[in-house]
């Protein structure tokens, strides 16, 4: 659970190859006073996966976007 208000958890969205960026992240959150538990990694979100009608959902409630759009 994030400290900062109505803010329950930061999602990531990212490739699993790319551990220099997941670094460099993770020491910008810390030093903003955001805890590493807040961040919820997501190796295989990407635009398309988001979009699917499999997914689009579950992504909508978790990111509680509602009717808005995830952009192009």
């Amino acid at each position: 659970m994030s400290k900062l208000p109505f803010v329950n958890a930061i999602y990531v969205m990212t490739d699993p190859s790319l551990t220099q960026r997941h670094d460099s992240l993770k020491k910008a959150f810390l030093h903003q006073g955001i805890s590493i538990e807040s961040i919820e990694w997501r190796m295989k979100w990407n635009f398309t996966t988001c979009n699917s009608n499999s997914s689009h959902l579950y992504v909508y409630q978790r990111l509680n976007l509602k009717n808005k759009s995830l952009g192009n």
